[in-house]
């Protein structure tokens, strides 16, 4: 009798394994503007503070447009300068840079930042000094050039790189607002904001859909920076402020002003393509200026770009809403 034969079982077939396909690790936020950041060494660097003109000789200005944070406040005489912030983008060359005024020492010590300017009033200079505030002035910090092409004392420019060098050792910035790409809720259409500072000098925010921004004009005619390209924003902030008698004059004599950025007043928030009513409050000197709703909880802004506007409590400002469909 013939003996069966074993047949060797073969071994289990192993179920193939997939490997998982990484989550990609989304880029870190800029803490100004709350938009993606590639570069991480970005986070690494302080908030670079300038002043920047706005009188007529000073324009066009330079390297406005590419600020994260800019506020506009009034001077004596009834013009306005700005306070620009810059972190997440290098602008290089901005400008012209003039002098500090007191209100900064209120805006700045929040951001950490380091502070360019053309110089300051000794009075002024000692309110900067004592807010803790790392201040530079022309001849510092090999921070600042002279345009020959123009005018003094509308020709002196600050290197926003230098500037951020210079403060190295200062802390990372911080995020200083909510920061929402959703649309919050209670908004009302706007096509147009004009604000009044002062007889003289007014402000023009228009939506722009198609740009999906709001571009600026200043005294009636679109605010052009150097190249031509006009002022924009993603976010605009009109905050009422009271505005008194400073209790000194400038160099022409004309009062100067104090701006009152400590406490609570009304604002108005405007974001794609709609406007906010909300509230401003300041709780102390170091701490940031926050936007809320009515009732008491945070108004978050769009991504991007924002100004400020520090407007008189008294000031007009006339909101003009779209066109019925």
């Amino acid at each position: 009798m013939t003996e069966p034969t074993l047949e060797a079982t073969p071994p289990p077939t192993a179920e193939p394994t997939s490997t998982p396909t990484p989550t990609p690790t989304p880029d870190p936020l800029a803490p100004l503007t709350g938009e993606p950041v590639a570069d991480h060494a970005v986070l690494q660097r302080p908030v670079a503070a300038v002043k920047i003109d706005n009188a007529r000789p000073a324009r066009p200005q330079q390297g406005l447009g590419e600020a994260d944070v800019v506020f506009e406040e009034l001077v004596e005489g009834g013009g306005t300068r700005f306070l620009a912030l810059f972190q997440s983008v290098d602008p290089g060359l901005v400008g012209p840079v003039r002098s500090g005024r007191d209100v900064d020492a209120a805006l700045l010590p929040a951001f950490s930042p380091v502070l360019g300017i053309s110089g300051a009033a000794a009075p002024t200079y000692a309110v900067l000094r004592a807010a803790g505030l790392l201040v530079f002035e022309e001849g510092q910090a090999n921070a600042f050039a002279r345009d020959s092409t123009r005018r003094a004392p509308y020709n002196l420019y600050a290197s926003v790189a230098m500037l951020w060098a210079a403060g190295a050792d200062l802390p990372e910035a911080v995020p200083a607002w909510a920061i929402n790409a959703q649309v919050p809720a209670g908004g009302a259409p706007a096509a147009e904001v004009v604000l009044h500072f002062a007889p003289q000098t007014s402000a023009r925010w228009t939506w722009d859909p198609a740009a999906q921004a709001w571009l600026r004009a200043q005294d009636g005619a679109a605010h052009l920076l150097a190249g031509g390209v006009q002022v924009d924003a993603d976010n605009v902030v009109i905050a009422r402020m009271a505005v008194t008698n400073g209790g000194g004059v400038d160099s022409a004599g004309s009062p100067t002003v104090d701006i009152a950025v400590a406490g609570e007043g009304d604002a108005l928030v405007l974001r794609d393509g709609q406007q906010f009513a909300a509230r401003w409050r300041k709780a102390g000197p170091n701490e940031q200026l926050e936007w809320l709703t009515a009732d008491g909880q945070p108004l978050p802004l769009d991504r991007g770009r924002t100004w400020v506007e520090l407007v008189p409590t008294a000031a007009a400002v006339a909101v003009t809403p779209p066109p019925p469909a």
